[in-house]
């Protein structure tokens, strides 16, 4: 639960908030083919809205926020393989032909995105 309180100082015209959080809840959400161009390599991953209620997981702040402070990954080490992105996407039933036409559509855009910031710097609109 979101706790919520406000206090006043002796001006009572200033008004503090302040919310503290107590439980954290811990969801895993389907995975679904993206549509995200900035994928360099290889099928985007995203989250979709579906996720199981019965596997969601309780756990209080403090002991999350003990568990985490040994777990924190860098950005570098958050990136998943294309391959293995290709296999969650297999994995949640999408076809190799899904895949590969999204791939190909993600490639188109990130072209045409290209071109276009190439050309603004020869649009004096664009400054």
């Amino acid at each position: 639960p979101i706790h919520d309180s406000c206090s006043q100082d002796t001006d009572p015209t200033s008004l503090t908030r302040r919310i503290s959080f107590d439980v954290v809840e811990i969801r895993e959400y389907n995975r679904i083919l993206s549509d995200n161009p900035a994928t360099t390599n290889g099928p985007p991953v995203g989250l979709g809205w579906e996720y199981s209620p019965e596997d969601t997981v309780r756990i209080d702040l403090e002991t999350y926020e003990s568990y985490q402070s040994n777990a924190r990954r860098s950005k570098r080490q958050l990136a998943i393989p294309s391959e293995v992105r290709q296999e969650m996407l297999l994995a949640e039933g999408y076809s190799f032909g899904e895949i590969a036409k999204t791939v190909r559509e993600i490639r188109k855009i990130r072209e045409r995105r290209n071109i276009s910031f190439h050309h603004m710097k020869y649009d004096p609109i664009a400054e």
